[in-house]
């Protein structure tokens, strides 16, 4: 069975080539090594039990475990092997050090943490920012379909009051040639005086009814324009 003193210096040497690696930039290659030099750090210090013969170098291999376990980005083994190390009897200046490595590995997780939280919430930002897009843009159809039927309505209503006025004013001016067609070709004398003032009436009748119903009509099809919000909205809902 290998011994702590043939396990350390292996799991040192490892960690050496590992600082090399991330000084170079190959992350990755470090990253393996950290986890290789872990395995058979946590190896020597798990053989120590913990009591106090044991210390202080039972603390110092759970302190060098735990800080390779910090580099090589397991937070969760960091912690703990930081527990595993405070269970026993470490020195005061140990103890220290694990609780700093306890802290930093802390911070970084509630750092990770909070940068999953944003981007999570960048997310459903841009989802809300495209949904609002799309809201203003299903408004703004709505409002091209809404001016386009004003309009269809407005030429619809324009060319129906032209048709009942030219109706209006055909029929006035057939009645107004029959009056005078009557009058100029019927003696006076032989003029029914209450006949003729019956027609001029039934004339006049006739006049106004046209008009009414072309103003009727008129307003029918084509809404007078509103004058306030209150109005507008008076419109909408009897439309």
């Amino acid at each position: 069975m290998p011994t702590i003193n043939e396990i350390h210096p292996q799991a040192m040497d490892l960690a050496d080539l590992a600082f090399s690696a991330r000084r170079e930039g190959d992350e990755a290659k470090a990253k393996e090594l950290f986890l290789e030099a872990l395995m058979l750090e946590r190896q020597a210090a798990l053989l120590l039990p913990p009591s106090e013969d044991s210390e202080p170098s039972r603390s110092v291999l759970f302190r060098s475990a735990a800080s390779l376990a910090y580099n090589a980005g397991d937070l969760e083994e960091t912690e703990r092997l930081v527990a595993n190390g405070l269970a026993g009897y470490p020195p005061p200046e140990i103890r220290a050090e694990l609780m700093e490595i306890f802290e930093r590995s802390d911070f970084n997780r509630h750092l990770h943490w909070r940068n999953d939280l944003l981007a999570r919430l960048e997310a459903r930002l841009e989802v809300e920012e495209n949904m609002i897009s799309r809201l203003e843009a299903l408004q703004m159809t709505e409002e091209n379909v809404l001016r386009d039927r004003e309009a269809y309505a407005h030429r619809t209503a324009v060319g129906r009051a032209k048709i009942v006025w030219n109706y209006g004013s055909l029929v006035t001016l057939l009645t107004t040639a029959v009056g005078i067609l009557i009058l100029t070709t019927t003696p006076f004398k032989e003029r029914p005086q209450p006949v003729v003032w019956r027609y001029i009436l039934w004339v006049l009748i006739v006049n106004c009814s046209s008009l009414g119903i072309i103003h009727a009509v008129y307003y029918s099809f084509f809404p007078r324009p509103a004058r306030s919000l209150e109005d507008k909205i008076t419109q909408k809902t009897e439309v």
